[in-house]
C-alpha cells in the first residue's frame, strides 16, 4: 500500500508554500459511522 507522504511527494515544491492539514469528517449520506480523510490546503 501506498502511502500519502509518497502520493503526495511530487506535489512537495508547490506544497511548500501552502498549509496543509488532514482531518476525519463525518461522511455526508452515510447512516453508519463512516469517515472522509480531508486534505485542507491554505495558502501561507
Amino acid at each position: 500500500m501506498v502511502g500519502l507522504g509518497e502520493l503526495l511527494r511530487p506535489l512537495f515544491p508547490i506544497l511548500a508554500k501552502y498549509r496543509l492539514s488532514l482531518d476525519l469528517e463525518p461522511a455526508i449520506g452515510d447512516r453508519d459511522t463512516a469517515r472522509n480523510l480531508v486534505l485542507h490546503v491554505r495558502k501561507l
